[in-house]
């Protein structure tokens, strides 16, 4: 996994814009370049449903990616939006911040697979 082109889509997602280019098949390539096996469609495909606000979607993508995480959800304040929290050994290691809580679990998994993707190389 790349984790440069993780963090360029990471990136992109946290500013709200799913086309960072404006070219069509922008995000496509990032994903392409970032899953470097043949699933990398589905992750694509996931991940823009995520960011459009489905939790099915967001949740399929943590199961898929990240088994060995649970996630909590803070919106104790709901005017600054929703912290959805990665654990792994009961300590939250990784946050997505936003107003729409499937963004914000996308933006969690990124930042996991970031740090994963820096770890192993």
């Amino acid at each position: 996994m790349s984790t440069e082109h993780m963090k360029a889509i990471l990136q992109c997602v946290e500013a709200g814009e799913w086309l960072a280019s404006g070219d069509g098949d922008d995000m496509w390539l990032k994903f392409h370049d970032a899953f470097e096996g043949g699933v990398w469609s589905l992750y694509h495909a996931r991940a823009l449903d995520a960011f459009n606000g489905s939790l099915d979607a967001a949740k399929a993508l943590h199961e898929a990616l990240l088994p060995d995480y649970t996630r909590s959800v803070d919106a104790t304040v709901p005017e600054w939006g929703v912290t959805v929290s990665l654990h792994k050994g009961g300590f939250p290691q990784f946050e997505g911040d936003l107003e729409d809580e499937a963004r914000a679990w996308l933006v969690a998994i990124l930042k996991a697979l970031i740090a994963k993707g820096d770890a192993d190389g």
